[in-house]
């Protein structure tokens, strides 16, 4: 990808090399005793901070007032550090006390000081480069420069071009009206100054930001944003002023990435850059025109207008081909007399066509039987004219098209009531919007973040709904399910339920119009969905009490001690208890762990209850139900089909503080309830 000055690790390296140089060297000279001066006068240290000051003019010759004083603490706090380091060096070396090490370091050792001083600007050394241009320095502070403005020639438009390589050699020797820069030349001044001009007249500096969406982010080792802290300028993309004005002319600014690919490091990238060019051959990065233009100087885009020519126009009849002299130019002055006098007649003769009745009985036979009038149609030249002699002819035609008018007439009525017998149709499709268009943004909103859905507010089975469901899903699948559960919701069954299928992960919260939210499973934060879901149900109020779920009749059966030991597995549900209920009919079987004081019957109607709505509907595309959650606060309860002959179902309810935890725990007590 071209060559990079330093790679970011490289830097690091270096730097660590010179804090172990600088460590040994001040450690040796600390273990021979040498330099050992006594107590340092005080301006020893109070001098450091002036050193560096006087360095930064060295090293930031160009750098602004803030930029220089920045550098200065970074060097007194890089200073600070190795003098740290190396009195930690000396307590190690020999037994002493931190005030000791500390005075040794920074003033007692004689050499130690200086070695500082020099081992700071080495340590910074490598990071200079980055220090200079993190980024380009402020538009306020930028140098104004002197732009020359040149007139340029108009810039020809691809039809005009097509047009100059097919027309006539005669008809390009025409000299064409040019436009002349001079006039517009006074307007403009010689230079001017605009903060929005970078230094460099050269190139035209992009923000990699505006520009980052278009890459690869696979080929890259790197985010996006530390990519554009590694860019030979930071946070900048710079292109060839010439390339930008070459394509400017057609409306926007494409740049092949063999243009910029010298301006990224060769670390940043997941691959090799003949890889990268085979994989990518044809990348090019579109850049905003709005940034563009601003660097420009002006005049650059001309503001004249553009002669344009139009090959093969003399192919067409007399009235549509251009006039031989200027608009504005009278005709009489550009036209010998003869041919003067002829043109008014033929241009005035135009309109009278409409009124053809009154020539044909008095002129018409004298001129079709004689011939001498032959030198009457001396002016062929004239098509209007001519087209007037030959008016008397039209007559005979003219009856034929009335009829085909009045003919076609009547078929077409018949299209729109065909048209209006399927228009009943479509509106099965179209379900009635129960909710406004900017409340179901609103709602959208809560949702940002948790991944991409379609929005959709309609009628399903008398429940209205507002569904947020992933475009990999069926929304009619997802509404039905959403509807047959969001009649339990309420006071009997909390305030929202997740239902998962083998493909999905549907969640349905409480409100006087439940918001569902779908997406695909596996891989979709439920959790997450659940959060937003029951943001979005508070924005649209509070849910009502709902409806209890039909009473059965169940009895309770033994419990077995197998089945008295799966309670003891769901510990995340806390203490619980067993029960066993079957119907009346002795088909069901539901096996339910609540909590002391809790009815299993309740519980166990609202299991039989959701298996009716969910159970036995199977869709090709969400798949056989897994498992139903109703959230009552921190209380959950969990209903799940087993494998067995009949009706089997494992209700738990209990506080759950880890519901991950929970539900893998019921999914071990429902394989040993099923190895019965």
């Amino acid at each position: 990808m071209g060559r990079y000055r330093l790679s970011p690790l490289m830097r690091w390296l270096h730097a660590l090399g010179v804090v172990v140089a600088y460590v040994v060297v001040t450690g040796v000279l600390f273990w021979l005793d040498l330099g050992d001066g006594g107590v340092a006068p005080a301006w020893t240290i109070v001098a450091v901070p002036f050193f560096y000051a006087v360095l930064s003019l060295l090293f930031l010759r160009r750098g602004s007032l803030a930029r220089r004083l920045s550098w200065v603490g970074g060097a007194c706090l890089t200073h600070v550090t190795l003098g740290l380091t190396a009195a930690a060096a000396f307590a190690t070396l020999a037994d002493l006390t931190t005030l000791s090490a500390l005075a040794y370091a920074f003033a007692r050792l004689g050499p130690a000081p200086f070695l500082t001083l020099v081992a700071t600007p080495l340590v910074l050394a490598p990071f200079r480069g980055r220090v200079l241009s993190p980024r380009p320095a402020p538009r306020g502070d930028r140098a104004r420069q002197r732009v020359v403005v040149t007139p340029t020639t108009p810039v020809e438009t691809p039809v005009a071009r097509d047009a100059r390589r097919h027309e006539d050699p005669a008809e390009a020797a025409t000299p064409v009206p040019a436009v002349k820069p001079s006039a517009a030349a006074p307007e403009t001044p010689e230079w001017q100054e605009s903060p929005e001009s970078p230094p460099d007249d050269a190139v035209v500096r992009v923000r990699f930001e505006r520009v980052a969406a278009q890459l690869p982010a696979a080929a890259f080792t790197l985010p996006m944003d530390r990519v554009a802290e590694s860019l030979r300028e930071p946070h900048w993309l710079t292109v060839p002023r010439r390339v930008v004005l070459a394509q400017l002319p057609e409306g926007a600014v494409q740049v092949h990435w063999a243009i910029v690919a010298s301006q990224f490091p060769a670390l940043a990238f997941a691959m090799s850059d003949v890889e990268f060019r085979g994989q990518y051959p044809n990348l090019k990065l579109t850049l905003p025109l709005d940034d563009v233009l601003r660097q420009l100087p002006p005049g650059v885009i001309p503001t004249g207008w553009t002669p344009s020519q139009i090959a093969g126009l003399e192919a067409f009849p007399a009235p549509f081909q251009p006039l031989p002299v200027p608009r504005d130019v009278p005709a009489a002055s550009a036209r010998p007399g003869g041919a003067a006098a002829d043109l008014p007649p033929a241009v005035a003769a135009a309109p009278p066509r409409r009124t053809p009745p009154p020539p044909p009985a008095p002129v018409a036979p004298p001129r079709l039987a004689p011939p001498p009038p032959a030198p009457v149609a001396a002016p062929p030249r004239d098509p209007v004219a001519e087209s007037l002699r030959s008016a008397p002819a039209a007559p005979t035609i003219t009856p034929p098209p009335a009829p085909a008018i009045v003919t076609s007439a009547p078929p077409l009525p018949i299209p729109p009531t065909r048209v209006a017998a399927r228009a009943p149709a479509p509106p099965r499709e179209v379900a009635p919007e129960v909710i406004s268009r900017d409340a179901l943004t609103r709602l959208a909103a809560c949702l940002a973040g948790a991944g991409t859905f379609e929005s959709w507010s309609g009628v399903v089975e008398s429940v209205p709904l507002v569904a947020f469901v992933a475009p990999t899903l069926p929304r009619e699948a997802v509404t039905a399910v959403a509807a047959r559960v969001a009649g339990l919701l309420g006071a009997a069954a909390g305030e929202q339920v997740t239902v998962r299928t083998a493909r999905a992960a549907i969640v349905v919260s409480a409100a006087p119009t439940p918001v569902v939210v779908g997406a695909r499973r596996p891989g979709a934060p439920v959790a997450l969905l659940e959060l937003r879901a029951a943001r979005a149900a508070g924005l649209i109020g509070r849910a009502g009490e709902g409806v209890t779920p039909p009473s059965r009749a169940l009895s309770a059966l033994a419990v077995e001690p197998r089945v008295a030991g799966v309670a003891g597995t769901l510990e995340a549900f806390g203490d619980l208890e067993p029960a066993v209920l079957t119907d009346a009919a002795g088909v069901a079987r539901v096996y339910v762990f609540r909590e002391p004081g809790h009815e299993a019957e309740r519980l166990g109607e609202l299991a039989l209850a959701v298996w009716d709505g969910l159970g036995r509907t199977r869709d090709a595309d969400l798949g056989a139900l897994v498992s139903v959650i109703f959230r009552q606060g921190r209380r959950r309860i969990l209903v799940r089909p087993l494998a067995g002959r009949g009706t089997t179902l494992l209700a738990a309810a209990g506080p759950v503080a880890r519901p991950g935890r929970a539900w893998r725990e019921a999914d071990r007590a429902a394989a040993a309830l099923e190895a019965r």
